[in-house]
């Protein structure tokens, strides 16, 4: 099970959309740890998932919520996958792939690095776009090459941090 092939973690991070939250719980479960969503309920408790919207999925803005062929029919196909691909096209009132980076990256320098400069050993749950960014980030991806990445469901990348630099296993 993907449970399974997930090395041992102290901390779980997801993004604060539901599905995501649910995977996450279904992992633990999975595991057999006792976890909770609340920073308040620690006893007993073997992991704390914590909720960040960094992490979250790119926002994208008028289209979110319609149907992907009406959308090409309206806008074209070349515009369409512009939104859904390019790096820094931006759908209309969304985000592009460049502003979810942002985010991530914050998450990455203030959240992430520190918890494992503690030694704590993180796992994170979240979307299709912004773990594209954080893999963008982490495997030094170039703006262009990062159009053609794509991230499986459900199949765990695994790094670890050696002499400040991460390193995938």
């Amino acid at each position: 099970s993907v449970a399974d092939s997930i090395p041992p973690f102290s901390v779980v991070y997801t993004s604060t959309l539901f599905r995501c939250k649910m995977t996450a719980a279904l992992l633990l479960a999975m595991s057999k740890k006792l976890f909770s969503f609340s920073a308040h309920q620690t006893e007993g408790i073997d992991i704390r998932i914590i909720q960040d919207k960094r992490i979250d999925e790119r926002d994208y803005g008028e289209l979110k919520g319609k149907n992907k062929q009406e959308t090409q029919q309206k806008y074209g196909k070349e515009q369409f996958l512009k939104w859904r691909r390019g790096y820094k096209d931006r759908p209309p009132a969304g985000e592009s792939l460049f502003d979810v980076e942002i985010r991530v990256k914050d998450f990455l320098d203030k959240t992430l690095k520190p918890k494992l400069a503690e030694n704590e050993s993180v796992l994170i749950v979240a979307h299709g776009n912004s773990l594209r960014a954080l893999v963008k980030i982490l495997d030094h991806i170039s703006d262009e090459d990062v159009v053609h990445l794509e991230i499986p469901l459900m199949q765990p990348r695994i790094y670890e941090m050696k002499n400040g630099a991460f390193v995938k296993i």
